[in-house]
């Protein structure tokens, strides 16, 4: 088997163990690539380990045009938010003024997309030579920020290789555009760059993957270019091998939820907390058991003061499995701001093929322009709930705790939409005959 050797050029370091979205997925598609195939040219998130990788390069003052400045002002640094589900409410630690300040500066200057143009990538001597003696012939980017959008263009045409793009989120439509709540100070300028830069992206990309196929249906018509579909994927083994996790009492029915909470969605949890009140008083007791990979410090201190509610913080994948496989049922809480929904309707939960496999019955709680629930509607691999409406989602709460064959049919339907889409070796072999 002919494996092409890769680089991958990112904002965060793959890792050998992490929690990062794009770790899980890069690290589960190339799990089969020879090891001296694979580098990495990257920013932040070095958690030390040996990395998943054999070569990295991280980027340093020398690759960006006034690279001495950018590290000085520390422009890149995001203060510490101290939200750690672990500690009471009362102990998270507050904002300093220095940090307050930090805080708007980025909020401005970064957060806006003007660090972009001011520091923008250059290749130095040290990059140059690490490059060359690698010698890649795929250039593998996901974008997110410009730098990365110019430093792919700047890298392919240096060394010549076929560049292949892929993201999970339509950052295209939302990056500095105020989508997520960010100043638009600066919008008129920003939002133009990102457009053409991402146009002469997809015009030198060879292989260009979609992350499901709603956003390969959107992507086709907005870049006139033909995306090969890729998708979370998962070993039904690693399910069927897991021991089930259950942390509520056999006579309590244990709903659980996972993910990453931020302002937009840990709300939702309150109104399954309220759904587990209301259901409790009609019938046998009824909990919510949240799996949290991060959370506002507000959330925090709100679910750990919901009564119905349990929060504990993310295990890991492993054990993750077993808590899945615990549960009676699953829930996906996603959101329902509209300009959030928008940002991320061709989005999927980088959790619905993990629920899909823990075979029990799914609730996707979320706007109706969401992707996870255009996908969950399309394809009918859980019950949804797509408006905000605490007596809509008690009641398929209720329906998929008192009815056995809705719940199965369920379950049957998700387990046929992960074989379809979600299979890992698929979707190995897709990327790899694809980069070839």
């Amino acid at each position: 088997m002919y494996y092409p050797r890769v680089l991958f050029i990112g904002i965060q370091r793959i890792n050998e163990r992490d929690s990062f979205n794009n770790g899980l997925l890069l690290r589960n598609l190339f799990k089969n690539w020879p090891g001296e195939n694979m580098a990495q040219i990257f920013c932040y998130d070095d958690n030390g380990d040996k990395g998943f990788f054999q070569r990295y390069y991280r980027i340093g003052k020398a690759e960006r045009r006034f690279g001495k400045l950018f590290f000085r002002l520390k422009t890149h640094e995001i203060p510490k938010s101290g939200f750690d589900i672990l500690k009471p409410p009362t102990e998270i630690r507050k904002h300093g003024l220095t940090e307050k300040i930090k805080l708007q500066a980025k909020r401005y200057l970064v957060d806006t997309g003007i660090v972009e143009l001011i520091f923008r990538p250059k290749m130095s001597s040290e990059m140059k030579t690490w490059i060359e003696k690698y010698y890649p012939q795929v250039i593998f980017v996901q974008g997110y920020n410009l730098y990365f959008v110019w430093l792919a263009l700047l890298l392919k045409k240096m060394t010549g290789a076929k560049l292949a793009f892929l993201t999970t989120d339509d950052w295209p439509s939302y990056l500095y555009s105020g989508m997520y709540e960010e100043p638009t100070l600066f919008r008129w300028l920003m939002r133009p760059i990102v457009k053409s830069s991402t146009q002469r992206l997809m015009n030198d990309v060879d292989v260009a993957f979609a992350f499901n196929s709603i956003m390969s249906q959107e992507y086709k018509s907005r870049y006139n270019k033909e995306f090969i579909t890729i998708n979370h994927a998962e070993e039904t083994e690693s399910f069927e091998n897991a021991l089930p996790q259950r942390y509520h009492p056999d006579n309590v029915v244990s709903i659980v939820s996972t993910g990453y909470f931020n302002k937009y969605r840990w709300p939702l949890l309150l109104d399954v907390d309220e759904c587990c009140r209301m259901l409790t008083e009609k019938r046998n007791p009824v909990r919510l058991l949240v799996i949290s990979s991060g959370m506002e410090k507000e959330g925090i201190a709100a679910l750990k003061n919901a009564k119905f509610t349990d929060i504990i913080p993310d295990p890991g994948n492993e054990l993750l499995r077993g808590y899945l496989k615990g549960a009676d049922i699953n829930i996906l809480a996603e959101t329902f701001d509209d300009r959030v929904a928008t940002a991320i309707s061709l989005s999927v939960s980088t959790k619905s093929h993990l629920f899909m496999l823990s075979q029990h019955p799914i609730i996707v709680y979320g706007h109706p322009n969401t992707g996870v629930v255009k996908y969950a509607k399309s394809e009918g691999w859980a019950s949804v709930v797509s408006k905000r409406d605490l007596s809509l989602l008690m009641n398929e709460m209720e329906i998929l705790i008192t009815n056995e064959d809705e719940a199965k049919r369920l379950t049957g339907c998700s387990k046929n939409t992960f074989e379809k889409y979600h299979s890992l070796s698929k979707n190995q072999k897709t990327l790899l005959d694809a980069l070839q």
